[in-house]
């Protein structure tokens, strides 16, 4: 198994390319903690009664037989569940839900650029292209 020290490592200096290449076993420990980490399985169930406390099981089988009965379960894992990274559609763009100062900046250029009749296009998408192009990129921000 790859060791702590070395996937911190990795974490660390991996993209400055400033580390020992992977070696094939690495690269291969790397494959089977993502793949297990894909496959985790619940260590218990949270059941949420009727009553005002939920309880917690282990078997497999009383949490199904309470899904049966209609009660709603929250699996409990031993480590969070992996996240998936967001898969961005072509012609789409993440965006912050509160405007930047550079997005609202750029709004205001563009509104002025509609103004003097600077722009070939419909006034709201000129605002609209302008504050997407202000606007930053996930983990750049």
């Amino acid at each position: 198994m790859i060791s702590k020290e070395r996937l911190e490592e990795i974490k660390e200096f991996g993209l400055a390319r400033i580390i020992n290449p992977l070696s094939d076993y690495e690269i291969l420990s790397l494959v089977d903690i993502a793949l297990a980490a894909e496959a985790q399985e619940p260590v218990a169930w949270l059941v949420h009664t009727k009553q005002p406390d939920p309880f917690t099981t282990r078997q497999r089988r009383i949490a199904e037989k309470a899904a049966a009965r209609g009660l709603a379960l929250t699996p409990l894992y031993a480590a969070p569940p992996v996240a998936q990274p967001v898969q961005v559609p072509d012609g789409w763009k993440l965006v912050p839900v509160v405007p930047t100062r550079e997005m609202r900046e750029a709004f205001h250029v563009a509104h002025e650029e509609a103004e003097s009749g600077d722009c070939d296009v419909w006034v709201p998408d000129h605002h609209w292209q302008a504050m997407l192009a202000a606007a930053p990129r996930p983990g750049n921000e």
